[in-house]
C-alpha cells in the first residue's frame, strides 16, 4: 500500500496553499506551524485521523476553508487555531485544540455547523474578538464548545453581534 512520510521539524513552518488530504496509514510528522494560505473558495481539509502538532492558522482574504472530518491540534498551548482572514466552515465534524482564536483585522467569517469545538488546554481559551466592528461574521449553529481542561478555561468575547449556542465546562 500507500505509506508516504510527511515530516518537518519544529523550527521549520508549513505553507498549504490549497486543500490538503492526508491518508489514515502515512506518516504525517509536522511539528511546525502549519499555515492554510488561500485567497478563493473551494479550499478542504480532510485530516484522515493525523493531528497537528503545533499553531495551525487560516489565512487569506477570499480564501475559503471546509473541514471534511475531524481536526485536531495537541492539547497544550502549542495547540493553537488562529482564525485571522478568510473563512472557515467546520462543517459539523469534532474540532480538538488547546486553544482556539478568531480576531480579525480583516474580513472573517466562520461556521460552526452543528460542530462540537473541543478546548482540550487546561488553560484553554477560545477568542472572539472583532477589533474593527464589523469584520468578523460567526455563526455558532447549534455547536457545542466544551472546555476540557481542569484549571481555567477562558472565553473571551468581543463582538457585537455574539451567540454561542451550548458552552460546557468541565473540571
Amino acid at each position: 500500500g500507500n505509506m508516504p512520510t510527511f515530516s518537518a521539524p519544529s523550527d521549520k513552518q508549513v505553507w498549504i496553499y490549497g486543500s490538503l488530504t492526508l491518508i489514515p496509514d502515512m506518516v504525517w510528522d509536522v511539528r511546525g506551524e502549519v499555515y492554510f494560505r488561500a485567497f478563493q473558495a473551494g479550499k478542504t481539509i480532510l485530516t484522515a485521523g493525523q493531528g497537528f502538532q503545533n499553531y495551525v492558522v487560516f489565512d487569506g482574504s477570499g480564501g475559503e476553508w471546509t473541514l471534511l472530518d475531524g481536526f485536531s491540534t495537541v492539547s497544550y498551548w502549542r495547540g493553537r487555531i488562529f482564525v485571522r482572514s478568510g473563512s472557515l466552515y467546520t462543517n459539523n465534524q469534532t474540532v480538538n485544540a488547546g486553544s482556539i482564536q478568531i480576531n480579525c483585522s480583516s474580513p472573517i467569517s466562520v461556521f460552526l455547523g452543528a460542530s462540537t469545538i473541543n478546548i482540550t488546554d487546561p488553560y484553554g481559551e477560545f477568542i472572539l474578538y472583532d477589533n474593527y466592528a464589523g469584520c468578523l461574521t460567526f455563526n455558532a449553529g447549534t455547536s457545542t464548545i466544551v472546555f476540557q481542561g481542569s484549571e481555567n478555561g477562558y472565553l473571551n468575547v468581543n463582538y457585537a453581534n455574539a451567540y454561542l449556542h451550548n458552552v460546557v465546562f468541565n473540571s
